[in-house]
């Protein structure tokens, strides 16, 4: 048996809120504003948080790639999200139990934040770390090493997130995967 965590992390999108079919849509419309086709199946096979991987097995051109991702954001910051069920409780249930809960994700500040209040978490969590605020996103651990420093916590670590990308930065971090 595991030790019980002292924080338990959660990648945001697609684990806490339910932004599967935003993220595809709206990387259509970005991929359309340039002239470039993307179909679901291509999507899902090429599909990790990490946009620049993403998109060169796509095929999306490098020169494309700043231009492509920012239409991305603002496609996606138009669409509304909903938390998963039960996902807002857990946040809850976690905080009331003394853990340390924080968010990791591969997503902007400026899309999650307003999320986070909205949803009325953002005051539980010790720790939110976002794209581009490490110098390596996922899958390399930093992002979860930085979430682990901001919450001060010693002690096993869980992180809970959707993707082979959560996957591997948690490994490399050391945390446990439900």
């Amino acid at each position: 048996p595991l030790p019980p965590p002292a924080a338990v992390f959660f990648d945001w999108d697609g684990t806490i809120v339910d932004t599967a079919e935003h993220v595809f849509a709206a990387n259509v419309e970005a991929f359309a504003a340039f002239g470039l086709p993307l179909e679901r199946e291509a999507f899902l096979a090429a599909y990790t948080p990490d946009w620049q991987t993403m998109f060169r097995a796509i095929g999306v051109p490098a020169a494309f790639f700043r231009s492509v991702a920012e239409h991305y954001v603002e496609r996606f910051a138009a669409r509304e999200a909903h938390p998963l069920p039960g996902a807002i409780e857990a946040i809850h249930a976690l905080h009331r139990a003394g853990l340390a809960v924080g968010v990791v994700s591969a997503g902007p500040r400026s899309i999650i934040a307003p999320q986070l209040r909205r949803f009325g978490i953002k005051e539980l969590l010790s720790a939110a770390v976002f794209d581009g605020e490490t110098p390596r996103g996922k899958p390399h651990p930093d992002p979860l090493v930085a979430a682990i420093g901001q919450a001060g916590v010693r002690g096993p670590v869980v992180y809970v997130g959707d993707a082979h990308a959560d996957v591997e930065m948690a490994r490399a971090a050391g945390a446990h995967i439900p």
